[in-house]
């Protein structure tokens, strides 16, 4: 099972990460938003623990020799639903995605967001709990009577719960300075409000090679108006107060006539 988790929240960028550390907390992995797309971007949803346990990883399905040794194609038909227990494999670097219990680095109101481990690894603190917010659906008949407890790519609308921390996955809006390449911050937060739009994340892709293909064509959902263009307003929000200071600073000095210092 291949997805790519992109955040419809405050702007359309997709979860990220990359082989660079962060300089504090727990040193970890970094985990960002970042707007445009390479396989950086790329993850593999398992199941939890106890999956893993069983030696049930997810893996690339063109790949001939598969992490659990190819011998348990069924798992790759499991559907993903509202309230299972998830494991996020960030498949360039193989580490998983976690919180930790130590303050984000720009927001320090909420939990640091990293990757760590590998597939050989069994950590409790690696696992996420799928919860639905929406689905848009298909208008056409063939796709309507869809369960409403499946995870689709694009038209289903989740948040991601950190099943051990009890913090939501979230953008903020900020930018990480230098160090984080000046991408977007991720964070775990407390969220009571389930409407909370930082929180809410879809899949824009999903590749599983494994699975028929439906004999028609999908017809993705119209697009709702009031919905972009309240999103459209977020991205706008977050690419202002993502500005990094050398851009205002410049801003600043051709409207003073350039003699800012």
């Amino acid at each position: 099972m291949t997805y790519n988790p992109a955040q419809i929240s405050l702007s359309p960028n997709l979860i990220h990460s990359h082989p660079h550390n962060y300089p504090q907390g727990s040193q970890e992995q970094q985990v960002t938003t970042y707007g445009f797309k390479d396989d950086n971007n790329e993850f593999l949803f398992e199941f939890g623990v106890d999956a893993g346990l069983r030696n049930q990883h997810a893996t690339l399905e063109n790949e001939n020799s598969t992490r659990n040794g190819g011998n348990d194609d069924d798992y790759y038909h499991v559907i993903i639903h509202d309230g299972d227990t998830v494991r996020i494999n960030h498949k360039n670097t193989g580490s998983y995605l976690r919180a930790n219990a130590v303050g984000a680095p720009i927001t320090s109101s909420s939990y640091e967001v990293s990757c760590f481990g590998d597939v050989e690894s069994n950590d409790w603190a690696d696992e996420w709990v799928i919860e639905i917010q929406s689905q848009d659906q298909s208008p056409d008949p063939m796709f309507q009577d869809e369960d409403p407890s499946e995870i689709h790519s694009v038209s289903t609308s989740f948040r991601l719960k950190h099943k051990q921390l009890g913090c939501y996955l979230a953008t903020t809006g900020k930018s990480y300075p230098a160090w984080g390449y000046q991408q977007g911050e991720v964070v775990c937060k407390y969220s009571v409000f389930s409407r909370d739009k930082n929180t809410w994340w879809n899949i824009e892709k999903h590749v599983n090679d494994k699975l028929p293909l439906p004999a028609t064509e999908y017809v993705p959902p119209k697009p709702k108006f009031w919905k972009e263009f309240i999103l459209l307003n977020y991205a706008m929000m977050a690419s202002n107060n993502a500005l990094i200071p050398i851009q205002i600073d410049l801003i600043n000095s051709v409207s003073n006539g350039g003699n800012g210092q």
